[in-house]
């Protein structure tokens, strides 16, 4: 049986709605426990009138005392074998516990994850940045230890074994913000983490949500405390410190801009008290500070930088170039190309093609990069062909050649693998690479060789038994993977003292995700893959 958990307060709005999505589930085996939390609306009676409709239902009446020990209570009465929990004002897919346990049985796991969507005022669906990229596969405690802090802290979307809270002698914080203090310690002890690569759960963000409410500034560092404190506890601290330090700074800057951007003058305060609790776990290395990477490469290299950051996809497109190959950016003799008209439907692919016309690389001026703390590089959009138009190259990703621009322009193709176009891209890249060394430090400089994946799959872990699918094309992506090799060959021969970050195509985790949402094709992977990219660019940054 499966304990569903409801914490509620004042729902009343949205309850219904969250109920229903629980009785109708096609897994039957549930009990529904509802946790009214001294709510001063008519939730109780809410709870009351579905009560009386299903047997399912039990309801616990109690003064408030907050979500955290309204969850707490609802453990201690659960009667299954299996642990969900769902917010009052959101709701879930009618298959949603059906799935998590198809998931967790299937892969022996502890606990299943699903992608949730978060929801605005329309109910319009927008996928929650922390796991909009999960595929379905598998997390093994033994063979990568920095899952405890790279899944999400909501305690929803997930269904758990029951026996992890007794083990644990696991309980909520009263503060708020309980769930980064506390959820941690169950991905510590989970032998074993599946993931569905589907949005079962509608996170509803609005003004009343407690989530929303930024003023509870003692509580975000309150949280912090609470989860070194459970990992001293659990003498887990040791074997966790260098991964608890990277996820409490990504922590800290998360805090710091919400902060910000809600009144700017408690930003002092605020950061100090940060700053007092990191010195006092870690040696004090963790100053707050925003850093600034610099991303030129494909959408692999922009997923990571997100990944490094945590940052808003919008902050990252201010310092992120793509679509564009090395011979565009050095070959714009007559400075650009803006009387071509850009017209594409996708915001993101439009900034790329406008990038590559106008060179806004070069244009923002390379030593207003010397600021950066870090350059990333890869040279995966050099695949695709070049176009000339007088005497002006520009790069024919497949971004450009959707749109209509590309069907009305008359120009000369320059095809990629043309002895004339290796020596045009050799040229190119011994003028970038001296721009490079006149401004940036090499240490600074990180080259990724990313390359194009030759299989792709639903699941890979070599546990499950499903095994990866080789491209139909996979001869031809072995033949632009060798001319990519060339070229970071080529780079890194002339650059030596830069940061490379290689072997990537031989792991068993680079694969393409056949249910990625932008669609399964060879230059996109995995979201364990960028996880694992981020995690090594990481540990050279920090030596």
């Amino acid at each position: 049986m499966v304990s569903i958990i409801v914490p509620i307060y004042n729902a009343q709005i949205y309850l219904g709605k969250c109920i229903e999505s629980l009785i109708n589930q096609t897994f039957r085996d549930i009990e529904i426990i509802l946790v009214n939390d001294g709510s001063t609306d008519n939730s109780l009676s809410v709870c009351e009138d579905y009560g009386k409709k299903d047997s399912r239902i039990r309801i616990i009446n109690q003064e408030n005392s907050g979500q955290g020990i309204a969850r707490n209570k609802g453990i201690s009465v659960a009667g299954g074998e299996y642990i969900m929990f769902v917010d009052s004002d959101d709701w879930v897919d009618g298959h949603i516990v059906e799935k998590l346990m198809d998931s967790l049985s299937g892969n022996g796991a502890d606990i299943a994850v699903c992608n949730l969507y978060r929801t605005v005022i329309n109910e319009e669906k927008i996928a929650v940045k922390y796991e909009e990229l999960f595929c379905d596969e598998c997390l093994e405690r033994g063979r990568d230890k920095n899952y405890v802090f790279r899944i999400s802290s909501y305690p929803v979307g997930k269904l758990y074994k029951t026996e992890l809270f007794r083990k644990t002698d696991f309980s909520f914080p009263a503060h708020f913000f309980e769930d980064v203090a506390a959820i941690p310690i169950l991905f510590a002890y989970a032998g074993r983490i599946s993931f569905i690569g589907e949005g079962l759960y509608f996170y509803r963000n609005h003004p009343g949500s407690t989530t929303s409410d930024f003023n509870k500034l003692d509580d975000r560092i309150k949280c912090l405390y609470t989860l070194v404190d459970l990992f001293k506890r659990h003498n887990l601290f040791g074997q966790y410190h260098d991964e608890m330090e990277q996820y409490i700074g990504r922590r800290l800057k998360i805090n710091y801009r919400m902060v910000r951007r809600v009144c700017n003058s408690y930003c002092k305060g605020f950061v100090d008290l940060q700053n007092d609790f990191y010195a006092a776990y870690f040696q004090g290395n963790g100053k707050l500070k925003e850093p600034k990477v610099v991303t030129w490469g494909s959408y692999n290299l922009y997923t990571v930088s997100k990944i490094i950051m945590n940052s808003e996809p919008d902050e990252i497109l201010q310092e992120y170039y793509g679509f564009q190959s090395i011979i565009s950016l050095m070959n714009k003799n007559s400075r650009d190309l803006n009387f071509i008209p850009v017209l594409s439907d996708n915001p993101f692919r439009k900034m790329g093609i406008i990038n590559d016309f106008t060179n806004r690389f070069l244009q923002k001026n390379i030593a207003d990069f010397q600021d950066a703390d870090v350059i990333l590089i890869d040279f995966l959009e050099e695949r695709y062909d070049i176009g000339l138009l007088g005497d002006n190259y520009f790069t024919l990703s497949d971004a450009f050649l959707e749109t209509q621009s590309a069907k009305s322009m008359k120009y000369e193709t320059l095809l990629r693998f043309d002895e004339n176009t290796t020596r045009l891209w050799k040229e190119s890249c011994g003028r970038f690479i001296d721009l490079l060394m006149r401004y940036i430090p090499c240490e600074k400089i990180i080259l990724v060789r990313m390359k194009l994946c030759e299989n792709y799959g639903v699941n890979h872990d070599g546990i499950s038994g499903k095994e990866l699918i080789a491209y139909p094309e996979v001869k031809k992506i072995k033949e632009i993977n060798g001319l990519l090799d060339l070229y970071y060959d080529y780079f890194v021969a002339k650059c030596p003292g830069i940061t490379v970050i290689d072997h990537l195509t031989g792991k068993d985790f680079y694969y393409t995700s056949q249910q990625f949402r932008h669609g399964c094709f060879p230059w996109h992977i995995n979201q364990m893959a960028y996880s694992k990219i981020s995690e090594m660019i990481l540990q050279k940054l920090h030596g």
